[in-house]
Formats: structure tokens, C-alpha cells, sequence
């Protein structure tokens, strides 16, 4: 794999003359100049594919579900989230008319 990069790269540097290979020190290598620049550009992409399974059963998408409400029922929530389920409780309670509505408790 190696080998192959390696040749890979050496097709991108551009041609030169086989004099200038065989005499590398000689007047006219040093003073002739580049054929031209190389802008090298490179790439990676990473795919990853779906994972492709049979579907489940009877047995085991019960078994799913209910570990899905238990890991729902034991995970903690935050403080935001807390009281947004207690005001929408008391908005609920408001409505009905079985609470009344405070306003020096809600300012604060």
C-alpha cells in the first residue's frame, strides 16, 4: 500500500528532462528553471453506512419499549425542565378553578 501512495505522488511531480536527471550538478540543470507550480490538493472521506438489521418481533419490541419508559422514568431532569412540568401543572389546576392564581408569588 506504501508503494502504491508513493507512486502515486511521484506521477504529480512534473516531467523533467532525463539529462537533467543523469547530470544533476551540471550547468545547465542548476540554470534551467521549474516546468511550473504544483498546487497539491487532497482529500478524505469517511462514509459511514447504515447498520441494516432484521426488524424485531413481538417479544422484543415490548422488551424495547419497556426500557425505554424505565430509562425515561429513572433519568434526571433539570432544574428548567422541573419547573416548567410544575407550571404546567398549576396553569392546569388554574383553569379548572381548583387553584388561584397568586400574583406576589409569581413575580418572584
Amino acid at each position: 500500500m506504501y508503494r502504491r501512495i508513493v507512486t502515486n505522488l511521484v506521477k504529480l511531480v512534473p516531467k523533467r528532462n532525463p539529462n537533467a536527471i543523469m547530470r544533476p550538478m551540471s550547468a545547465k540543470s542548476v540554470v534551467s528553471k521549474s516546468i511550473g507550480n504544483w498546487d497539491l490538493y487532497a482529500s478524505v472521506l469517511v462514509e459511514r453506512l447504515p447498520i441494516v438489521s432484521k426488524s424485531f418481533n413481538a417479544i422484543e419490541r415490548e422488551f424495547q419499549e419497556q426500557l425505554r419508559r424505565v430509562e425515561f422514568e429513572n433519568s434526571l431532569q433539570s432544574d428548567h425542565e422541573l419547573k416548567h412540568q410544575r407550571d404546567l401543572i398549576q396553569s392546569e389546576l388554574i383553569k379548572k378553578g381548583k387553584m388561584e392564581l397568586d400574583l406576589d408569588d409569581s413575580a418572584s
